[in-house]
C-alpha cells in the first residue's frame, strides 16, 4: 500500500533532503569523519521537533520523530542486521506502515569499498532481507546514493570478500524516497503480525544507553532508529497500532 493519498509526497521530501543535506555539510566541515559521525549529524536533524510541521495536502497532517538507539546485540556487539540505521514512517488514517534498515557506506568520487559479511548479515534475517539498503555518502563530491543491499552483494564475484564499484548510477535520495515512500521498492509492515519488523527492533531498544567496549577498551557506537509518525493530531496518532513508541522518553 503506497503513502496515503492526503499526504504530500513533495511536503515530506522537501524536508528529508533538507535534512539530509544539513547533516552532510556538518559533517564534512567536522571530524572524525566516519560513518559513525554521518549518523549522528542524520539523526539529530531528522530527529528535530518541529513545531507547525504541516506535511498534509488537503488538510492538516503534523508530524512526530523520535529516535532510540538499539543495543549492538550481534557478534563482538556488531548489530542485528548487519547495519547502522532503521527508518519508520507510519500514519494514520491509514495505516501506513513502513521500516527501511541502512547500511552507511562513505567514498570519494562515487566509488566505495563493500564487505561481503556486512551485506549477508542484513539480508540473513527474513524480516530485514527486503528492507535493506545501502547509503552511501560522498565526502569528495557531497553526495547521496541508494541501493538495495541484495543488489550490491550480486556484484560481488565468486567467493570475493569485498568489492570496490562505483555508485554512480545508484538512485538519488529524492528518486529513492518517492519510490520508497510509493511502496515500489522495500515492503510495508504487517501489523498484526508479532514478527512485525518494527517489534523486533522495539526488543532492542536501549532504554538506558551506556557506552559500550570492545576488547580494546574502545567505545563501540550504537545503531540508531528514527521513527515518525503522521497523522491529524496526537491522539490520532496514538490509535496507531506502533504510535505510542513515539511517545516513549
Amino acid at each position: 500500500m503506497p503513502l496515503p493519498a492526503h499526504l504530500d509526497i513533495d511536503k515530506i521530501a522537501s524536508v528529508v533532503w533538507s535534512c539530509t543535506t544539513k547533516a552532510l555539510g556538518g559533517w564534512l566541515k567536522g571530524a572524525p569523519r566516519d560513518e559513525t559521525a554521518f549518523i549522528n549529524r542524520l539523526t539529530e536533524q531528522l530527529g528535530a521537533t518541529r513545531k507547525g510541521c504541516d506535511v498534509g495536502l488537503d488538510k492538516r497532517v503534523v508530524v512526530k520523530s523520535r529516535v532510540a538507539v538499539l543495543h549492538r546485540q550481534g557478534p563482538k556487539a556488531t548489530d542485528l542486521f548487519g547495519s547502522d540505521l532503521a527508518v519508520t514512517v507510519m500514519t494514520e488514517p491509514g495505516n501506513f506502515t513502513k521500516t527501511a534498515i541502512f547500511q552507511v557506506k562513505k567514498g570519494n568520487d562515487f566509488k566505495a569499498l563493500f564487505e561481503r559479511h556486512q551485506l549477508q548479515d542484513a539480508l540473513n534475517h527474513p524480516q530485514a532481507a527486503s528492507r535493506s539498503f545501502v547509503l552511501y555518502i560522498d565526502e569528495g563530491r557531497t553526495g547521496v546514493r541508494l541501493q538495495p543491499a541484495k543488489e550490491v552483494l550480486g556484484k560481488f564475484k565468486n567467493e570475493a570478500q569485498t568489492l570496490t564499484t562505483s555508485v554512480a548510477d545508484w538512485m538519488p535520495l529524492h528518486s529513492w524516497l518517492s519510490e520508497w515512500l510509493g511502496c515500489r521498492i522495500g515492503v510495508p509492515s504487517d501489523l498484526g503480525s508479532p514478527d512485525a519488523i518494527e517489534t523486533v527492533l522495539a526488543d532492542y531498544e536501549d532504554t538506558h544507553p551506556i557506552a559500550t567496549l570492545d576488547s580494546a577498551g574502545e567505545p563501540l557506537p550504537s545503531s540508531a532508529w528514527l521513527l515518525f509518525g503522521m497523522a491529524p493530531s496526537l491522539a490520532d496518532l496514538y490509535r496507531h497500532p506502533f504510535g505510542r513508541m513515539l511517545d516513549q522518553p
